[in-house]
């Protein structure tokens, strides 16, 4: 078993009861493959396959689960619901080396998933790094849109250009020696038509590289 991007970008298929046991026998390789490369979680389509099925963490360990449901927790405050609390996350999975992948992460979830361990659906909550490992991968099953790939110093600023002292300001037509305008404003290598009505959380996680 290796990496393998062909169908990364496609949403998977369910696991249908007449897929059961070829989706097993896949998922017991996945199995062996994330503790032989000691990653956090895996989906199946980074592998090629194109059905719901992921080997990700729990209590235990790893397992293998089919066709995972994920829904935001709301958070109440006496008697009003507040809306769930998410942040885009610059995901790093291995299917994209010195690449990161922009999800969006809410702080607490619930999952129903169906194991393979327990040969049947079972319904927890997750917060914290375990939620983000879910969401993610989640994210993964449901295929990875291209414009959400972006480089590993998607928010770094851009150098400004030495001015040369006898050219033309192109603002005021004076050389720049003699210049007063106002040096531009820093400029982002991606701007912020993504980043302007969301938070960012910029401290980034590396799924399937290192275990928690």
């Amino acid at each position: 078993m290796r990496l393998d991007n062909k169908n990364i970008h496609d949403a998977c298929s369910l696991v249908e009861e007449d897929d059961l046991e070829a989706a097993t026998k896949f998922g017991m390789d996945m199995l062996a493959f994330v503790k032989k490369k000691k990653y956090l979680s895996l989906a199946a389509n980074q592998v090629g396959y194109n059905k719901q099925v992921v080997v990700a963490v729990d209590d235990d360990g790893h397992d293998v689960y089919f066709n995972p449901e994920i829904k935001p927790i709301e958070i109440t405050d006496g008697l009003i619901a507040i809306a769930p609390n998410s942040s885009v996350f610059p995901a790093v999975i291995p299917s994209f080396p010195k690449k990161k992948v922009l999800i969006e992460i809410y702080d607490k979830i619930e999952v129903d998933v169906f194991s393979v361990a327990n040969d049947d659906r079972i319904t927890f909550k997750a917060e914290g790094d375990l939620a983000k490992v879910w969401q993610i991968t989640c994210a993964i099953l449901g295929g990875i849109d291209m414009d959400s790939i972006v480089p590993c110093d998607y928010l770094t600023i851009n150098k400004k250009e030495k001015k040369k002292p006898n050219a033309k300001c192109a603002g005021c037509g004076k050389k720049n020696k003699k210049c007063k305008c106002p040096p531009p404003e820093p400029e982002y290598e991606y701007g912020d038509d993504w980043t302007s009505n969301q938070k960012v959380d910029h401290t980034g996680f590396s799924l399937g590289l290192h275990q928690l």
